[in-house]
């Protein structure tokens, strides 16, 4: 997180404390329960391959696997709820876009306010 003018340090310990107080867990039930319905949430994660997946049968773009720096990827897209629950998840190489799924995910989660990071936009 970028807080100008605050070492990281600060903003750490603030999250670290926050955390361990349960601050995140109630914050986010609370989001949960006046959300409901009319929210949604899109975002992804990067996914490391294991060595023995590697060199699956088929290929590894079959397998929505791609090389990057730090070795094989894989990325994980999903659209939730407001009450977390899942509306769509989509598999992709680790190295495609974010943004090229939104519409995908987008319809999933229709008629309600979104909640996603800059990467969809």
């Amino acid at each position: 997180m970028d807080v100008p003018g605050v070492a990281w340090e600060t903003v750490y310990g603030h999250f670290r404390r926050w955390a361990k107080a349960g601050l995140w867990d109630q914050a986010m039930q609370q989001m949960k329960w006046h959300a409901g319905k009319n929210l949604g949430m899109i975002d992804s994660t990067h996914i490391k391959v294991h060595r023995d997946g590697a060199n699956p049968a088929g290929g590894q773009e079959q397998q929505a696997m791609s090389r990057t720096k730090g070795g094989l990827n894989t990325k994980l897209h999903a659209a939730v709820d407001g009450r977390c629950q899942p509306q769509a998840l989509i598999l992709t190489a680790g190295t495609e876009a974010d943004v090229l799924h939104a519409p995908a995910l987008l319809e999933s989660v229709e008629g309600r306010r979104v909640l996603m990071d800059k990467a969809y936009d």
